[in-house]
């Protein structure tokens, strides 16, 4: 199991590294002058897209992956995987209770709406709670370490 949480860090710090480079090197790449559509249409602005979006893919599939070898070897960390599980969920539901269905215009002058927004604004919702519920656990269990110390 050691290997393989091993494996997983190098990918991970190589993934953290790749994206520090990226947004080191974007941010006025596109130029400050260039309106939406122009700046849509530049194949800079494809890259900065695709590229976190395969750095998503790679960071779920390789969590899958560790949390599916460590239920096989180790059982009993089935309830901690339970846990995992039902915060997303609850992340998920929250999410979509909260998110708004109305009108998403980008620079191609397509709109979305009705449930492609509801969903995009479930995603964005969902991903801020995980976040925040990240940060209340590792305060928690900071302190929780501390007082025992």
């Amino acid at each position: 199991m050691k290997s393989i949480g091993r494996i997983l860090l190098i990918i991970f710090a190589v993934l953290a590294i790749v994206g520090l480079v990226w947004v080191a090197l974007t941010p006025n790449a596109a130029g400050s002058e260039i309106d939406a559509t122009e700046w849509m249409s530049n194949p800079l602005t494809t890259y900065m897209i695709i590229v976190p979006v395969i750095t998503l893919i790679i960071t779920v599939v390789a969590f899958v992956i560790f949390k599916a070898v460590d239920l096989f070897k180790h059982p009993s960390h089935m309830k901690e995987a339970m846990w995992t599980a039902g915060a997303i969920v609850i992340a998920v539901v929250l999410g979509f209770i909260f998110a708004d269905n109305g009108d998403i215009a980008n620079a191609d002058n397509i709109s979305y709406a009705g449930m492609q927004s509801k969903l995009m604004g479930t995603g964005i919702i969902a991903a801020g709670v995980l976040l925040i519920a990240g940060f209340a656990f590792l305060l928690y269990d900071t302190i929780k370490g501390i007082i025992k110390s």
